[in-house]
């Protein structure tokens, strides 16, 4: 299945914990309006929102949500986990 959007829910503590990651994988964080931060790399957008949502978008979306649960331990929540 490959896509280019997916949406999912995760706890302030997840998206800490996945913000930690991508800044040791050389991701460039900012913020924009309603986030806590987004990450960008290669077309590749992830944005973690206040509400809890979070979003990825553009090539390697698959691959990122569904087959790169990194090593350090952050399982990224499966479609519908919410």
């Amino acid at each position: 299945m490959l896509t280019k959007n997916y949406v999912c829910t995760i706890t302030p503590e997840q998206a800490l914990q996945l913000k930690t990651i991508l800044e040791q994988k050389g991701y460039d964080l900012d913020q924009i309006p309603y986030s806590l931060w987004r990450a960008r790399q290669n077309k590749l957008t992830i944005v973690a929102y206040e509400s809890g949502k979070l979003t990825i978008q553009g090539p390697g979306t698959t691959d990122f949500a569904f087959t790169k649960s990194y090593s350090s331990g952050f399982i990224m929540p499966t479609y519908g986990d919410e």
